[in-house]
């Protein structure tokens, strides 16, 4: 009989330690890692509002994280995560949002968007539609949309 690793138990917020990990003001590569190697899965949902990793990243990160000293800091672990550790993307909290809709509707970092949608090089997420019946869209400073 298989057991899931203590390291993917949800405590009484329904979060694991794998979503505290991406929630901190300083993120660490070497934590996230340390997790990843302990068996977290990068793929786990929180349990009331089933957000994966990226999503708390997206409602996490502060406006000024980008410019600030911890900006490469912020972009290797974001990059990490989706290159090296496969975090999906695509995946839809309870919602139907992405991360990257949590990134535009209520993220600050203008720059982990930008992060999030250079992975999406096909545009198929950008395009996946929330409950609300949503897509992301990118609004141009002239009122045009792309």
């Amino acid at each position: 009989m298989s057991v899931p690793p203590l390291v993917n138990a949800p405590d009484v917020n329904g979060w694991s330690l794998i979503h505290y990990c991406a929630s901190v003001e300083n993120l660490s590569i070497d934590i996230l890692d340390a997790l990843y190697c302990a068996g977290a899965e990068i793929s786990l949902f929180t349990i009331k509002e089933e957000y994966t990793i990226l999503h708390v990243l997206a409602r996490s990160v502060k406006a000024d994280s980008f410019v600030s000293d911890s900006s490469r800091s912020l972009q290797d672990f974001a990059f990490h995560l989706i290159e090296h550790l496969r975090a999906p993307l695509a995946a839809q909290d309870k919602t139907d949002e992405t991360c990257i809709h949590q990134a535009a509707e209520h993220g600050e970092s203008l720059e982990l968007l930008k992060l999030f949608l250079a992975f999406d090089s096909n545009g198929t997420i950008r395009e996946m539609k929330n409950s609300r019946g949503y897509v992301f869209v990118i609004l141009l400073h002239d009122g045009r949309t792309d």
